[in-house]
């Protein structure tokens, strides 16, 4: 692959992983995508290890959310999306050693992934829309997704990949 980079790649994967409907309708993130792009492109994803996963994505996630006037679930959705499309991407994957956070990684929430964390977990909860996710509600579905993942032998970041597809029909059963 002489000529392509991590750099080009990590570049294609901050423009693809968060797409022009991800955001649709939610509050302060319109004309925002140039923005997004490059809060990705700069952010420091070589200092990230297990150990300082959790307090790296909340500050991520507050200086988005800032980008984003305020909307900490559009902030946290995209972030999720772009981490889980670098660890999907070998190169990426390899070069920011992602496959060491792969357990770290949360299931980014949406409407598809929450309905299905609800229904598997047995949650007497109603699925809010992603712009009025708060750190305590994502910390509350995200515990029941570490639970519904360790029962499917996965990790929280491959849960969409289940809801998103059995949304749509398809098959998820190996």
């Amino acid at each position: 692959m002489k000529g392509v980079t991590y750099e080009l790649m990590r570049k294609r994967i901050a423009r693809t992983a968060v797409g022009p409907t991800t955001l649709r309708n939610m509050k302060g993130t319109d004309g925002k995508r140039d923005e997004l792009f490059l809060f990705f492109d700069s952010m420091p994803l070589t200092n990230i290890d297990g150990s300082n996963f959790s307090e790296q994505l909340d500050r991520f996630t507050g200086e988005l959310s800032k980008i984003f006037g305020g909307n900490w679930g559009a902030a946290r959705k995209s972030i999720n999306l772009f981490f889980r499309d670098i660890l999907y991407c070998e190169k990426t994957r390899s070069e920011l050693k992602f496959d060491l956070l792969e357990s770290c990684l949360e299931c980014p929430l949406d409407s598809y992934t929450m309905k299905g964390v609800i229904k598997d977990g047995k949650l007497d909860l109603k699925a809010p829309s992603v712009s009025k996710l708060n750190s305590a509600l994502s910390t509350e579905f995200q515990k029941h997704a570490r639970t519904i993942a360790r029962k499917r032998s996965t990790y929280p970041v491959h849960l969409d990949l289940f809801y998103y597809l059995a949304d749509r029909g398809v098959s998820t059963k190996p």
